[in-house]
């Protein structure tokens, strides 16, 4: 994974692309569901976790990642209650969308919002 590690951390730079070896607490977090119902086993959990800041960089990594095989769990808020986006072995690549926050439009008239992936509901309100 040291050469993808390199490869994703030049895309995102490295406080964008982090290991479990440099912050197993974030790590954790982000492999947790947000009732704390779903979490990998030890010794399971994601190798990595990628927060872009663009549809650029989601397009560049999802490519990379197909391109070389390398398992992706996507995140929008990390907020569901099913375990859906969590990571469940190891190897696995966390894509969260936590930094894809902004409120694209909003249609007051009609009720429409659109928005980035990783915006969180409570945070919309």
């Amino acid at each position: 994974m040291g050469s993808h590690v390199a490869w994703f951390k030049g895309i995102l730079g490295s406080d964008h692309a982090v290991t479990s070896a440099e912050d197993p607490g974030l790590l954790r977090a982000h492999s947790t569901d947000w009732a704390r119902r779903w979490a990998p086993e030890p010794g399971q959990e994601a190798a990595l976790l990628l927060s872009p800041g663009t549809e650029d960089e989601v397009e560049a990594i999802v490519r990379y990642a197909f391109e070389h095989r390398i398992p992706l769990v996507p995140q929008g808020g990390n907020t569901g209650l099913v375990g859906g986006s969590t990571p469940t072995g190891p190897g696995e690549v966390i894509l969260s969308m936590r930094r894809l926050n902004r409120v694209v439009s909003l249609d007051e008239e009609e009720g429409v919002l659109e928005c980035e992936a990783g915006c969180v509901l409570e945070a919309l309100k």
